[in-house]
C-alpha cells in the first residue's frame, strides 16, 4: 500500500521510522478467498442503492460483520505471529504496537485514500494485533469508502489493505502534512495538521 511504500522509502533514506512490517497485499487477497467471502461481500454490494446514504451504511455494516467474523487463514496468521514476534523480541514487557491501514489499487491510479481506512494504536500482544488487523482489512468497505469509490468510479475489489505494523513512539506532538493544499489543490502551500501528543 501507499502508505507502507513511503515508510520505506523514508527509512532508506535514514530517516527515523518506527520499525514494523507489512502484512502484504497478496494476504487480504487470500482472507478474500477464504469461505467464499468475496462472493459474499458481492452480493451485499449489489444490493446497496448508491443513491440512498443510509441503504449505504446499512451495507457497509453488514459487510463489516461479515468480515469481521471471518477466520484469517492459518498460514497468514502465522506469519503475523511470527513477525510480531521478531518485531518486539527485544522490546520487554508491555510494548505497544499500533496497525496501520496501507491502501492501494491494482492499477496504482489511486493511492491516497486519507482517512477512510482504520487506524488502531496502543494495542498490547499479539492477539489484539490479529483481530485489529482484520477490522483494518474490513474498514475497506466502510461507510466512507464505499462512497468514495462510487464516486471516482473505482471498481470496490480494486482496492487493497495491506497493514502496516509499528513499535508505538511515545510522541510530544504528532500530525500530518499535506503537500498540496488539500482545500483548493494549491501546489504553493502546505497544509499542516497537528497536536499535541497522539
Amino acid at each position: 500500500g501507499g502508505k507502507g511504500a513511503n515508510l520505506g522509502h523514508l527509512a532508506q533514506s535514514g530517516f527515523p521510522v518506527p520499525p514494523g512490517f507489512c502484512v502484504l497485499s497478496s494476504a487480504y487477497e487470500a482472507f478474500l478467498d477464504t469461505s467464499g467471502l468475496q462472493t459474499r461481500i458481492q452480493e451485499i454490494l449489489e444490493g446497496i442503492a448508491f443513491s440512498h446514504l443510509p441503504d449505504v451504511k446499512e451495507g457497509a455494516a453488514r459487510i463489516r460483520e461479515v468480515m469481521e467474523s471471518s477466520p484469517v487463514p492459518g498460514p497468514i496468521q502465522q506469519e503475523i505471529i511470527t513477525a510480531y514476534g521478531e518485531l518486539t523480541a527485544d522490546e520487554g514487557e508491555g510494548v505497544l504496537v499500533a496497525v496501520r491501514s496501507s491502501v492501494g489499487t491494482r492499477d496504482l491510479s489511486a493511492t491516497s485514500f486519507p482517512g477512510q481506512m482504520d487506524t488502531y494504536h496502543n494495542l498490547r500482544g499479539i492477539d489484539e494485533v490479529l483481530i485489529k488487523i482484520r477490522e483494518c482489512w474490513a474498514s475497506a468497505f466502510g461507510y466512507a469508502a464505499l462512497v468514495n469509490r462510487h464516486a471516482r468510479n473505482i471498481a470496490h475489489f480494486d482496492v487493497f489493505i495491506a497493514p502496516v505494523v509499528q513499535l508505538m513512539v511515545a510522541a510530544e506532538s504528532a500530525g500530518v502534512i499535506f503537500t498540496i493544499n488539500p482545500l483548493d489543490n494549491n501546489p504553493e502551500q502546505m497544509a499542516v495538521n497537528a497536536c499535541l501528543g497522539l
